[in-house]
């Protein structure tokens, strides 16, 4: 199967115009996916701008077949069609916008000038922001706090639910944090219906649209590559899983042949059928028992374990429970803190963690789920990107004395050694041999009891 290559679509497309409608801005180019190219273009009519739009090219070259082309396209098709007809406002919101799609020809310029290449292409919403892959990567060691990967999960599910719930339900098929873009308000949006399986579906295997087999449901691996409502929730379930511990469940190495093909299918089908992951607050003691249990429930082999639907599984994620008014105030503080940290503003997020630390002691019931533990390695962060390294280092040096005295309840040895390693560095800094020397000796006792 013939492979568009990023140079040669950004020399074919670049300033040109799609289907006399669709402008191609000259710098439009804005990134690459596993099977498609992103371009930002215009919707114009006789000259006039409408609104500029994504436009995303297929890199596999299409060939002459409409019925192929309609089994790839089909659920743009339904997306497009049953958009009206999902009652549910704020679920529409959370759903990129499909325009149009299709397949066209474009005349080579290169080194093959006059011939005629097909691309398949769909027009799409453009969404400003980023994506949720990009939003872990804020996160020390990728591990995002589990109340915020929870927010963004239950809007996951809330877009899904209608769609799952429909007489013939639409199934995404492809959920992953790089499929959920988080604009600048922090909704996020989901992309990307069903087109890499189409993809392969339509035209057999092609190299790089299968690159997302660690968040495949079992039943999707292998056979007919069949996809349910809870195909869905086990995508969900790993990508959840992977945004609050940094890992996979099951497959955090490369398949022993080191290809994504078939043959890893199989192999990741055997993992998931006898690999039981461990419990993502094992690594994350930001997360709660039961939010723990849920996303393990949506990882179970069996389809019929999990949670039916996304609208079941939103069921399954309990709201908090009513908070009085210092706890809410806590609860405020934490997540302007957790805010000052994604957008890495240091001098804000020093001031607002240390109010949080004064004012949320053990006895508010601020310690639950971690908060405390997580707050105050963020002071530690952020006095050290300001240079404040003797400040930083105390800040540690308290810190570890309170892990020590179990005040932050259990705390992992993997985060305790990253308490360590940061304290030493400090007290290097500023010449503090003394406490180096303490902290090096229960470092060194804790990577031996690992």
């Amino acid at each position: 199967m013939s492979i568009l290559t990023r140079e040669t679509i950004k020399k074919l497309l670049l300033g040109k115009t799609i289907e006399d409608r669709y402008d191609i801005y000259p710098d439009g180019f804005l990134g690459e996916g596993g099977f498609g190219f992103v371009f930002k273009g215009r919707h114009q009519r006789l000259g006039v701008k409408i609104k500029d739009v994504a436009i995303k090219i297929i890199k596999q070259k299409m060939w002459n077949d409409p019925k192929k082309e309609r089994e790839l396209f089909n659920e743009a098709i339904l997306q497009m069609k049953l958009e009206a007809e999902i009652q549910d406002v704020e679920a529409r919101e959370l759903i990129t916008k499909v325009y149009d799609f299709g397949v066209t020809e474009v005349e080579d310029t290169g080194e093959h000038k006059g011939a005629k290449k097909r691309i398949g292409y769909i027009v799409m919403e453009l969404v400003k922001g980023s994506d949720l892959d990009k939003e872990c990567g804020l996160f020390e060691e990728r591990k995002m706090v589990e109340t915020i990967a929870t927010k963004y999960i239950e809007q996951v599910c809330k877009g899904l639910k209608p769609l799952h719930r429909l007489s013939t339900p639409i199934i995404h098929r492809d959920i992953k944090p790089e499929n959920i873009m988080l604009m600048e308000d922090k909704k996020v949006k989901i992309t990307d219906f069903g087109l890499a399986n189409r993809l392969n579906h339509a035209y057999g295997w092609a190299k790089g649209t299968a690159g997302t087999q660690v968040y495949m449901a079992p039943e999707t691996l292998i056979g007919s590559g069949l996809s349910i409502a809870a195909s869905d929730v086990f995508s969900i379930g790993v990508s959840w899983y992977q945004m609050i511990t940094g890992k996979y469940p099951f497959d955090d190495e490369l398949p022993p042949n080191g290809r994504e093909d078939a043959e890893a299918k199989e192999w990741r089908y055997k993992r998931r059928q006898e690999v039981r992951p461990l419990s993502p607050r094992h690594f994350n003691s930001t997360c709660r028992e039961e939010i723990s249990d849920i996303i393990l429930k949506c990882l179970q082999f069996d389809a019929k374990d999990r949670y039916k639907d996304a609208g079941e599984l939103l069921d399954a994620i309990k709201p908090p429970k009513k908070e009085d008014k210092e706890d809410s105030a806590c609860r405020q503080l934490f997540n302007k803190a957790m805010n000052a940290l994604h957008k890495q503003e240091y001098l804000l997020l020093s001031k607002l963690g240390e109010k949080y630390l004064q004012q949320c002691a053990p006895e508010t019931g601020a310690l639950k789920n971690g908060e405390m533990l997580v707050v105050a390695r963020s002071v530690g962060i952020a006095l050290t990107h300001l240079g404040q390294y003797k400040e930083a280092g105390e800040t540690f040096f308290r810190l570890r004395k309170d892990v020590d005295a179990k005040k932050y309840g259990i705390v992992t040895n993997q985060e305790k050694v990253f308490l360590y390693e940061a304290e030493i560095s400090l007290h290097q800094l500023t010449k503090n041999t003394s406490k180096e020397r303490i902290v090096r000796k229960k470092l060194d006792a804790t990577l031996k009891s690992n």
